[in-house]
């Protein structure tokens, strides 16, 4: 699929950079090996993502929790603290839910999304 958007000659591979410049054959096809690579380093991008947006989950949880508990005394009434759990399970289910579209939406573009980062990388990489 990457190869569709991103053409192979287009994107540096890891390897190649050392190397020195690259030098422009467009008659010649890319090597199975780059569009291995490039596989590779977009999953791995894809799997430190998810990661990450988990972590953000599980902390947003954890914070909410602990903030709950530290004010419980805080709250006037039953009444106070029933509007202020219902308002933080709002917050949470909404943030939670943005996340995991997130990662739906990450998934479903992958090779678009992580294919235009590498490319960018590569280039910056080469000029620098």
């Amino acid at each position: 699929m990457s190869q569709v958007a991103f053409p192979e000659e287009k994107i540096l591979p890891r390897r190649e950079m050392t190397a020195g410049p690259r030098r422009a054959d467009k008659n010649k096809r890319p090597r199975e090996g780059n569009v291995v690579d490039l596989n590779q380093r977009i999953e791995a991008m894809h799997k430190r993502d998810v990661l990450v947006a988990w972590a953000f989950v599980i902390g947003l949880w954890c914070a909410m929790i602990f903030v709950t508990i530290a004010t419980w005394d805080l709250a006037p009434n039953g009444a106070a603290r029933i509007l202020l759990l219902v308002g933080g399970a709002i917050v949470l289910i909404f943030n939670t839910a943005a996340i995991l579209a997130m990662l739906r939406h990450y998934r479903e573009d992958r090779d678009f999304i992580y294919g235009l980062d590498i490319k960018f990388q590569d280039e910056a990489r080469g000029r620098g």
